[in-house]
């Protein structure tokens, strides 16, 4: 990994969190369904697109764009981080259930992760691999408001076994 993992639990603040509580988590949010976290796994998981993969030609997908930039731009000032583009910007929700996702990388480029956790759920990790595909570099505890960034690496997202996870997930370079 080229840089290191980055843990900042808290990230968020009072207003930040209402808007997640008042948006995000409301039992009327838009989310839509897909049948496989990468493809051919049979992971179904219900997702939010706010900025389309670069490879699908990118753009503003939601009118949550802004507060998600500016989440993006707070946690890449506070690391002294710069980045050029988002690659990739949406909210994934996902369920207990007996199918296991792929592990996998979300782009051929250089680029790097940010996943902020949006759910109070204990479980559903998330486990970063080294390039052997083998060796476990990292688990990933999930926790609600945990911000955790990470380069470019083989990864995983696990299913809680209750309730659901909610993470809004960057690719960035």
């Amino acid at each position: 990994m080229k840089y290191p993992i980055l843990i900042t639990d808290n990230f968020l603040n009072k207003k930040e969190i209402e808007y997640i509580d008042n948006t995000i988590l409301k039992y009327d949010f838009p989310w839509y369904y897909s049948k496989d976290a990468v493809s051919g796994d049979g992971y179904w998981f219900y997702s939010h697109s706010v900025i389309n993969r670069i490879e699908e030609g990118g753009g503003h997908n939601s009118y949550l764009s802004s507060f998600c930039i500016s989440l993006l731009n707070k946690f890449c000032k506070k690391n002294k981080i710069k980045y050029k583009k988002i690659l990739r910007c949406c909210i994934n929700t996902n369920f207990a259930q007996k199918n296991k996702s792929f592990m996998h990388i979300d782009h051929e480029c250089d680029y790097n992760h940010l996943l902020i956790y949006l759910t109070d759920n204990k479980e559903g990790e998330t486990i970063l691999f080294k390039d052997d595909k083998k060796t476990v570099a990292k688990k990933i505890k999930s926790k609600q408001f945990r911000a955790v960034s990470f380069p470019k690496c083989w990864h995983v997202g696990t299913s809680p076994k209750e309730n659901r996870r909610v993470v809004l997930v960057y690719t960035f370079k």
